[in-house]
């Protein structure tokens, strides 16, 4: 099943706080951020996508819910300082699935450490290329991300591999 992986599991992992900071890169339906949220009630959680359409659909959402502290941002991920947030301001970051469908992957990676706060994690999950279920994708693979997130100032803190689809990296500065 698509992301048929334990989120809180995942989440219980990278010990959050109420009043941390987060953000969701290419946020997409959204389910990170409000998982986010309700740990957080404290905090703030930045969902983060270039769709309008995702960004509109997640606060129709997030409403029903009563989720008061995500903000939504309409933002290129791709550019320089493209999530729009300070540097050094965001404790954990989320880039779930992301990589695969960004034409300058690495450009992301950047703009995640370049708002990372000193202790801060970002979790990276993202699809393996003999997937049965996304196909005609350039995916990127493991050693390439590791190589990439390295190259930006990343350090792997852990790499797991959440179900038989993806792989996962837990990175800081």
């Amino acid at each position: 099943m698509l992301n048929d992986f334990d989120i809180n599991k995942i989440l219980d992992g990278l010990k959050i706080a109420p009043g941390m900071t987060a953000a969701d890169f290419g946020t997409g339906s959204g389910r990170w951020a409000m998982k986010l949220s309700r740990r957080m009630p404290k905090g703030i959680v930045y969902a983060v996508d270039i769709q309008e359409s995702y960004l509109s659909a997640l606060e129709g959402k997030a409403k029903q819910e009563y989720l008061s502290n995500i903000r939504f941002l309409k933002r290129d991920l791709t550019a320089s300082k493209g999530s729009g947030l300070p540097d050094n301001s965001i404790d954990i970051i989320i880039l779930a699935n992301i990589l695969f469908q960004s034409e300058n992957q690495e450009n992301v990676l950047k703009e995640a450490h370049r708002i990372l706060k000193k202790r801060g994690k970002a979790l990276l999950i993202d699809w393996r290329d003999d997937n049965p279920i996304v196909k005609r994708q350039e995916f990127v693979s493991p050693d390439e991300v590791e190589n990439m997130a390295e190259k930006v100032g990343f350090r792997i803190v852990k790499d797991f591999e959440p179900d038989g689809y993806h792989f996962g990296f837990i990175l800081s500065k």
